[in-house]
């Protein structure tokens, strides 16, 4: 075991731990959204609203804009000095800023048209129309807070300060949560008060990283935009790596487009991923975070064995509590459901169709998880060709299923689609990394994922025998209880088979490495 797969073990818990933290805050701010608003047309155009941004915030702090930058930053760093990187990160900062800023204004100006585009379902409907289109114009500006914030993140994330660099959506959370608790109540415009609130926050998540990054010794300076050699190569290797990492969100933002033509279904598929994106963003954020500078680093210093040995050790990871996570979400949706929302103003009908949706999405799980651990491997040599053509071929096989399922089963078909999708991805960035000799997976790795796969199956067996039980308790605080209950048994049932069989051990704890 090196000492750099022990370090990405403790980063990824970490960053597993604010994440954890920041999806619980989210979960809360969810339920308390599905209490106040329900699954309402409200609901549904402040969620159409802030796709677009939140997309691009996915894209710029949760891993896609990490993929372009980090490795170059981290060359700079170990190549030419803290100086050379620091300049690096403020033309990139001052170039993408002024390009985002006219993009911005060009989206304000298009929002009355562009509303039909992202919301076609709400075309007949003048009042709705018209919320989006309001909504709209005050999140978009959103974009530049998330784009600061996501920069000044990845470079705290290149210094190897991983608990500074999760820490915004925290703060994001914190804010929607006192804004829904305190305010909506007594509203009469509650679409617009997010919508505001969601503009503050990301103000002061800029200005909170900022802090963050001044404490580090690399405060970013907003200097006059010059193109060099230097960012033009970083830029022409930036946009086919962002669009590359960013399968999933566009997979999500057509769905959503699509969705828009049937009532609640935008609501159904948004709590159902915020759900889902719990033990993805956990797992799969958490490992692709902190494994792209460590294994930057490493091919820098053309350790090609240290490479290979930090690959397998985050898919490993990602995957050791990934497997139960899926099998839980799969055999109990409906009590997750019932538990988060089911009260105020989203109903039995609501807590069933969005638990139909969450079910399906979690036959998706491994293969996020895969492509949240696989797409580093690439992009840590610098290679965004490859990821960038087969999103090109996973979004049209989506957007082809979502034409063609939508019709006939609605918003479940969106679901469906965006998981075959998912998997198509993570199967082709597999095989190409395997291929091209990127990756090698030891025999006991995939010793290990055979003996995990066991130990979910009698795991999902205990699950499936414990439903019907699920009826005995009346109260929340029961229904609560009996739940953490049941997944903590089932949790240990599959650790269990893990320790029986060989998987992990304490010693294996102890020293932070599985294999």
């Amino acid at each position: 075991m090196t000492r750099k797969a022990a370090t990405l073990f403790k980063s990824i818990l970490t960053i597993g731990i604010y994440t954890l933290l920041s999806r619980f805050l989210g979960l809360l701010r969810e339920v308390l959204m599905a209490f106040y608003l329900g699954a309402s047309w409200i609901t549904d155009a402040f969620i159409v609203a802030q796709r677009l941004p939140n997309m691009f915030r996915n894209l710029v702090s949760e891993g896609a804009f990490n993929a372009a930058f980090v490795p170059s930053f981290s060359n700079n760093l170990h190549k030419n000095g803290k100086v050379h990187a620091k300049k690096f990160a403020e033309q990139i900062q001052s170039i993408m800023l002024s390009g985002l800023f006219i993009f911005v204004i060009l989206l304000q100006l298009l929002m009355p048209w562009l509303v039909y585009i992202i919301a076609p379902g709400y075309a007949d409907t003048q009042e709705k129309a018209t919320m989006v289109q309001d909504l709209s114009q005050i999140t978009m500006p959103y974009l530049l807070f998330m784009f600061l914030t996501g920069l000044q993140s990845a470079v705290l994330a290149s210094l190897n300060r991983f608990a500074a660099a999760s820490v915004s959506p925290v703060i994001l959370n914190i804010c929607l949560i006192g804004v829904l608790y305190f305010l909506i109540p007594g509203s009469n415009q509650p679409g617009y008060v997010l919508a505001w609130t969601l503009f503050g926050a990301g103000a002061v998540q800029f200005l909170v990283t900022a802090f963050f990054c001044y404490k580090a010794g690399f405060p970013l300076a907003f200097i006059y935009p010059r193109n060099n050699e230097t960012t033009r190569l970083f830029f022409k290797k930036m946009v086919p790596g962002l669009i590359g990492a960013s399968v999933t969100q566009i997979n999500l933002l057509v769905g959503t487009i699509i969705a828009t033509w049937q009532d609640a279904a935008v609501s159904y598929l948004y709590f159902a991923d915020r759900v889902y994106q719990l033990p993805l963003a956990l797992l799969g954020t958490a490992a692709g975070t902190a494994l792209l500078p460590m294994l930057s680093q490493a091919l820098a210093e053309d350790d090609k064995h240290k490479a290979h040995q930090l690959q397998g050790q985050g898919i490993f990871v990602a995957l050791l509590f990934g497997i139960p996570a899926t099998v839980i979400l799969m055999a109990v949706p409906y009590p997750i459901v019932n538990v988060l929302f089911e009260r105020g103003q989203f109903t039995l009908i609501d807590a069933q169709q969005t638990s139909f949706v969450l079910q399906i999405m979690a036959m998706g799980l491994p293969a996020y998880l895969l492509v949240k651990s696989l797409l580093p491997i690439f992009y840590a040599r610098h290679d965004t060709k490859t990821p960038f053509h087969f999103a090109l071929i996973c979004v049209a096989v989506n957007m082809v299923l979502n034409i063609a399922l939508f019709p006939w089963i609605g918003f479940i078909g969106i679901a469906i689609a965006t998981v075959i999708a998912s998997a198509l991805n993570a199967c082709l960035l597999y095989i190409a990394a395997n291929k091209r000799g990127y990756l090698q997976l030891q025999r006991a790795i995939w010793i290990g994922f055979i003996k995990m796969f066991i130990g979910g199956l009698f795991m999902g067996v205990f699950l499936v025998l414990i439903p019907d039980l699920w009826l005995w308790p009346t109260t929340l605080i029961a229904r609560v209880s009996y739940l953490v209950i049941v997944v903590l048994v089932a949790g240990s049932i599959y650790f269990a088979c893990l320790f029986l069989m060989g998987v992990i051990s304490w010693k294996q704890l102890r020293r932070k490495s599985f294999f």
